[in-house]
C-alpha cells in the first residue's frame, strides 16, 4: 500500500470537510452549502464510502487531499503532510500505485509525443509541407510553440517506432493513450498519419489527447480521409469535458470574465493572433455541461459563435439547457449576420479577410434568447396572424422554460412589444403552447430530423437514469443488473469503463469496496451518478424495482427504435442510389434492401414483444 493512500484511508473525509464546513446529513451521505461558488441551496456533497466531495452547482470535486488544496490553497505534499499530522503518521517517501504508474506513463506518452510531433514541424526537413501548409494559413510561429502545433509523418509508424524503439514504451500501453490502432491481425500502425497536431489539454495544462487536421494532396486516398480525426475516449481523455485553448489562454480567458466558445483549433488560434484570445473550442457541435461548469469557474459569461441556419438554431438551444443548470449568462455571435460575410464562414475564415473586423465583432454578442428571437422574426411575417402564430409556437416552450422569473418577464415583455400584443394576452399563448418540451425542441427542423433528435436525447438520459439507480441499487443486486446493461451494449466513454470494472470485480459488492477498485476519474464519475442531481428515489424495494424494470424496458425500446431507423436511412440512401444503376446493379442494391427490410422485420418483432410486456 503506498504511504497516500495509507494516509487517506487513515482519516473520514466527513471530519476534515466538517471541521471547515458545516455538514447535513441525508441518507449516507452529507450535504453543505458549496463553498466555491455562492449559492442559496445546498449542492455540495460528501460521500463517506466514496471518500469523496462533489458540488452539483459549480462542478468542484475530489478526494480529501484535493479539498484541502482547493480550499485551504495547500500544495499536494503540503496537505498530505497535513492529514498525515491529523493521522499521527510519519510521512515517508510513497510508491505509487500500479493504476498511478500506468496513467503515469501514459501521460509520459502523450508528452513524448508532443515533442517528436513539434520536433517533426519545427526543426525536421519532413516537416516542410506542414510548415507551408500553416503560413498559408497565416499562422506564427509564435502560435505554432503556444499551441505546441505538430506534423505526423504519412508513415504508418513512425510515432510507433520512435515510442516503442527509441522510448522504449509498451505498445500495449500506447495503444491505451489512443495513439495507435491494432487492426484484426495484430499489427500496430500510429492512428494520425500527414497530419497538422494540435495537442488537447486538461484544464491543468496536461495533454491527455490530440486532434490531427489533414493536410490534402491531390490523390484519392486524402480525399476519401475525415479533415479531422481525433484521440478516442480514453482513460484520461475525454471529449465532453475538453476545451482546446483553455490552459494556453487561461490568463486572458480568467481577466475577462468572459470566454467565446467556437468549434475549430484555427478559430482559436487565429482569434489569438488578432488579439482576442478570450476563446476555446469545443470538440463536437455542442457545449457539454461538463465543459459549462469548468468555465463556470472562471467566466461570468459564455458567447458561443454560430450562424442563424437550422443547425446554429439547434445548437442554441441545447447550449441554453446546458448552461441553464448554471449561473452564467449565455450570448450569442451570429456569424452570418455579420456584414460581408453572410455565407457564415467560421472565425478563422472571418480574421483573415478582416481582423479588426473580428475584433469589433467580437464584442457585440447578444443573449441567447434575443438571438432565437431574432431569428423566429425573420423567419415568420409577424404582420400576418399566422406568422404571429408561429413566431409564438416556435418561442413559447423557450420563455416559459427561462429559469429565473425576473428574466423571464423580460423576454416576455420584450416579445409582445415585437409583436404589439399586450402581456396578459401573449402569457395566455405562452401557458397554451408551452405546454411540452420544448426548449430543446427545434420548430424549424424536419419532422424526422426531429424525432432523431428527440430519440438521442432521451436514450442519453435514460443511460444516465439507469446507471443513477444501478448504483443505488441493493448491494446484492448491483454485479447482476450491471452485466444486463452490458448486454444491451451502446456504453461508451466513462460509462463503459464503470461497467467493465463490474465485470471484473469479484468480492462482494458494496460501493465502498468497488470504489477501492478504481482510478480515481471513475470515482468521480461514480459519485457524478450515485448523486445524480435530477433524480431522487429514496425508498428502496419494490418503488427501486419497479423503476428499473419500467427504466430497463423503455431502453430497450428506444434502442430497438434507434436501429430501425438507421436502417432505413441506409435502405433510403440505397433507394437514391438505386436511381441510373444498371439493372444488375439495381437487383443487388434491391437484395440490399431486402436484407435490411427483414432485419427492420425482426427487430418490430422484437419491439411487440416489449410493448406487449407492458401491458
Amino acid at each position: 500500500m503506498s504511504q497516500v493512500k495509507q494516509i487517506k484511508d487513515a482519516v473520514d473525509i466527513v471530519d476534515v470537510i466538517g471541521q471547515r464546513l458545516e455538514l447535513k446529513q441525508v441518507g449516507s451521505s452529507y450535504r453543505a452549502l458549496c463553498p466555491f461558488h455562492s449559492e442559496k441551496s445546498p449542492s455540495f456533497f460528501v460521500n463517506p464510502h466514496l471518500q469523496r466531495y462533489r458540488c452539483f452547482g459549480c462542478g468542484a470535486r475530489g478526494d480529501v487531499l484535493e479539498f484541502l488544496q482547493q480550499y485551504e490553497g495547500m500544495s499536494f505534499y503540503e496537505a498530505l503532510q497535513s492529514l498525515a499530522d491529523q493521522a499521527g503518521i510519519e510521512l515517508k517517501q510513497y510508491s505509487k500505485t500500479q493504476d498511478d504508474e500506468a496513467r503515469e506513463k501514459i501521460q509520459e506518452i502523450l508528452s513524448a509525443s508532443v515533442k517528436y510531433y513539434h520536433y517533426l514541424l519545427t526543426e525536421h526537413k519532413a516537416g516542410e509541407v506542414a510548415r507551408k501548409y500553416l503560413k498559408e494559413r497565416g499562422i506564427s510561429f509564435s502560435s505554432i510553440e503556444l499551441f505546441n502545433l505538430g506534423y505526423a509523418l504519412p508513415a504508418w509508424d513512425g510515432l510507433l517506432n520512435y515510442l516503442s524503439h527509441k522510448k522504449k514504451f509498451d505498445p500495449d500501453l500506447i495503444l491505451k493513450s489512443g495513439m495507435i490502432i491494432r487492426n484484426t491481425t495484430g499489427r500496430y500502425y500510429d492512428r494520425f498519419r500527414g497530419r497538422v497536431m494540435f495537442p488537447l489539454k486538461n484544464h491543468r495544462g496536461q495533454v491527455v489527447g490530440f486532434s490531427g487536421r489533414l493536410i490534402e494532396n491531390d490523390n484519392e486516398k486524402d480525399k476519401q480521409q475525415p479533415k479531422y480525426i481525433n484521440t478516442p475516449e480514453t482513460i484520461l481523455y475525454h471529449k465532453a469535458s475538453t476545451l482546446f485553448g483553455y490552459s494556453e489562454l487561461f490568463q486572458q480567458i480568467r481577466k475577462k470574465k468572459e470566454v467565446i466558445v467556437c468549434e475549430g483549433e484555427f478559430d482559436v488560434i487565429s482569434s489569438h493572433q488578432a488579439h482576442v484570445s478570450h476563446i476555446v473550442a469545443i470538440k463536437g457541435s455542442a457545449l457539454t455541461a461538463q465543459q459549462a461548469k469548468l468555465l463556470e469557474r472562471t467566466v461570468e459569461k459564455v458567447i458561443i459563435t454560430l450562424d442563424s441556419d437550422e443547425a446554429g438554431i439547434k445548437a442554441t438551444r441545447r447550449a441554453i439547457q446546458v448552461v441553464g443548470e448554471t449561473n452564467l449568462d449565455l450570448r450569442v455571435i451570429d456569424l452570418s449576420a455579420i456584414p460581408g460575410n453572410e455565407k457564415a464562414q467560421d472565425v478563422d475564415d472571418l480574421v483573415r479577410k478582416n481582423s479588426a473586423q473580428w475584433r469589433d465583432v467580437s464584442k457585440k454578442s447578444v443573449s441567447a434568447y434575443e438571438f432565437l428571437i431574432d431569428v423566429a422574426f425573420r423567419n415568420h411575417d409577424f404582420n400576418t396572424a399566422v406568422g404571429r402564430r408561429k413566431i409564438i409556437d416556435e418561442l413559447a416552450g423557450l420563455i416559459k422554460n427561462i429559469p429565473h422569473e425576473v428574466e423571464k418577464d423580460f423576454y416576455i415583455r420584450r416579445l409582445a412589444d415585437k409583436l404589439s400584443v399586450s402581456v396578459t394576452t401573449l402569457v395566455k399563448d405562452i401557458e397554451k403552447f408551452g405546454q411540452s418540451e420544448s426548449v430543446s425542441s427545434n420548430k424549424t427542423s424536419s419532422n424526422s430530423q426531429t424525432t432523431n433528435n428527440e430519440d438521442q436525447d432521451s436514450l442519453t438520459l435514460l443511460q444516465e437514469y439507469l446507471l443513477y439507480l444501478l448504483f443505488n441499487s441493493p448491494d446484492d443486486l448491483v454485479l447482476k443488473n450491471a452485466e444486463k446493461l452490458r448486454g444491451l451494449g451502446f456504453w461508451d466513454g466513462p460509462a463503459k469503463y464503470l461497467l467493465e470494472a463490474l465485470k471484473n470485480f469479484k468480492n462482494d459488492y458494496s460501493l465502498s469496496g468497488f470504489a477501492e477498485t478504481l482510478a480515481e476519474d471513475l470515482k468521480a464519475t461514480l459519485m457524478d451518478w450515485y448523486h445524480h442531481p435530477d433524480y431522487s428515489l429514496d425508498e428502496q424495494g419494490s418503488i427501486w424495482e419497479k423503476e428499473w424494470k419500467k427504466s430497463l424496458k423503455k431502453y430497450e425500446r428506444l434502442l430497438i427504435s434507434n436501429q430501425i431507423q438507421k436502417i432505413n436511412k441506409k435502405i433510403s440512401q440505397l433507394e437514391r442510389e438505386a436511381d441510373g444503376q444498371t439493372l444488375d446493379l439495381q437487383s443487388k442494391t434491391e437484395e440490399k434492401i431486402n436484407d435490411y427490410l427483414a432485419q427492420i422485420a425482426k427487430l418490430q418483432g422484437k419491439l411487440r414483444v416489449l410493448l406487449t410486456d407492458d401491458l
